[in-house]
């Protein structure tokens, strides 16, 4: 009885964000269809993950309500700049993870990314979704970056990119356990930095249970996406695992339940460092929509099989 009542509760208070999510959904897809010169790059962007870049968006803004809750234009704008800076990491990931150049030259993409978002450089696509990549970038920089005078933002990415990086090298489990764990929280450490440049305020504590939140929400991804890495060969906890002590449900179970432990603890973690009921609310309320994601994507994943 308790856990539906908990349920019912969250998606009344996700039901007062709403109209937060079309109005986001609407503003991103506005933003992006003159985005580029080329035609093609905007109808791509316009329609790349319309619904989830709305969801990912109104993060941004439930996050900015902890922090500060007021500006209503800064407010609305911060919905937008998440929504869009999210879709292009998804991006980015999915071209660096689905690419046919060799790995020297996609990891090469990923620094030209950050180069572009940076404003250093302005870089051309060899496709339409690097194209496009490389568009949103140029673009995110003259929209917001640009103004990043402490570098905060660029710290995360570097970051973001150097826990990628290790990644891919890393054999021991415990350690790919933790660099899955940084990689979620400098994700999420990306829209409270750029909530701290957009109000010119730093929120050390509000930081700090955002990244735990980013923790728990990876952790709950891979999960969901064991199946998947082990198809692109991806190097991870999980499958690590699995190549030494075999694909089996005990094996599995095993690494579900490791996976699930270490999210509780950052999840708890975070928490318990905030300080009033709204932010532990609005803390709990982000955790439905990542369990509500995930139960999707396990969703899509058996319609798939």
């Amino acid at each position: 009885i308790n856990c539906v009542f908990i349920c019912f509760y969250m998606i009344v208070r996700a039901m007062r964000y709403l109209p937060d999510t079309i109005r986001t959904g609407m503003l991103c897809t506005k933003s992006l269809e003159t985005i580029s010169k080329n035609p093609a790059v905007n109808a791509y962007l316009s329609n790349l993950k319309r619904y989830e870049r709305a969801a990912t968006g109104v993060s941004g803004i439930m996050i900015y309500d902890m922090a500060v809750n007021e500006n209503k234009i800064k407010r609305a704008r911060m919905g937008v700049l998440t929504g869009k800076t999210l879709l292009l990491m998804g991006l980015t990931d999915d071209i660096f993870d689905n690419g046919k150049a060799n790995l020297e030259n996609r990891w090469r993409f990923i620094d030209n990314v950050r180069l572009d978002l940076f404003g250093y450089s302005a870089h051309s696509g060899c496709s339409l979704e690097e194209e496009a990549a490389y568009a949103l970038a140029q673009q995110l920089y003259h929209e917001f970056f640009i103004q990043d005078k402490e570098e905060k933002t660029e710290a995360v990415f570097d970051e973001l990119i150097e826990a990628a990086k290790k990644q891919f090298g890393e054999q021991d489990t415990e350690k790919l356990l933790e660099i899955e764990k940084n990689t979620g929280a400098a994700s999420f450490d990306v829209i409270s930095s750029m909530i701290e440049i957009l109000t010119e305020t730093n929120y050390p504590v509000l930081r700090n249970a955002i990244r735990h939140l980013g923790e728990y929400a990876q952790l709950q991804d891979n999960v969901c996406d064991i199946n998947e890495n082990l198809r692109e060969g991806a190097r991870t906890y999980a499958t690590v695992r699995i190549s030494r002590e075999g694909d089996t449900r005990e094996t599995r179970r095993s690494i579900k339940s490791a996976y699930r432990l270490h999210a509780e603890e950052s999840f708890s973690t975070g928490l318990s460092a905030l300080a009033t009921e709204e932010q532990m609310t609005n803390y709990r309320l982000l955790r439905f929509l990542v369990d509500a994601y995930c139960a999707y994507k396990n969703l899509k994943n058996l319609t798939l099989q």
